[in-house]
């Protein structure tokens, strides 16, 4: 049978998890963490400082896939993007039992795969795009296999079975 599948239009209907951060209100029902020092402005979600994460509530059996998103150094100074995976539920925000993919902008860039304040590879060199320029972020979870890319190169491989679902952020 063929399935149609829609492309455009509400991404709530397209993927098991959404959002566009295009309606000027980070959704504390989609959201929890540490919510209070994110911005949500013309489709783009800004930490207001380092450390800081969110993850999300309502879908909590991410096992395998890939997810996305596009980040931007806006400062280079400790500057990073990250990505977390298969995370807890209880917990949320700061340092807890999830997966994450990261790239840091400082004096040397870098990525790394991380469980729970654990790096299981990485710290590899790489280029990023500019400071206030967009990179695609890609972290990819197959059973053990954990691939982190960057504008779409692989930059950071890693292989753990610690955790086989969980919340995304």
């Amino acid at each position: 049978s063929t399935t149609a599948y829609q492309t455009t239009g509400d991404g709530n209907l397209v993927f098991p998890f959404f959002d566009d951060f295009n309606d000027g209100t980070l959704d504390t029902g989609k959201w929890g963490g540490d919510t209070a020092n994110f911005t949500e402005t013309a489709g783009v979600i800004a930490a207001n400082g380092n450390d800081f994460s969110i993850q999300s509530l309502n879908y909590t059996n991410f096992a395998d896939g890939t997810v996305y998103s596009r980040v931007r150094a806006t400062n280079g100074t400790g500057d990073r993007g990250s990505i977390t995976a298969r995370g807890e539920t209880s917990n949320l925000g700061g340092i807890r039992n999830q997966y994450y993919f990261r790239t840091r902008i400082n004096d040397n860039s870098d990525t790394d795969i991380n469980y729970a304040g654990t790096t299981l590879a990485g710290f590899n060199a790489v280029t990023y795009n500019p400071i206030n320029t967009w990179n695609e972020q890609e972290f990819e979870l197959s059973g053990n296999s954990l691939v982190g890319r960057l504008n779409g190169t692989e930059v950071v491989s890693a292989t753990d079975s610690t955790r086989s679902s969980g919340n995304v952020g």
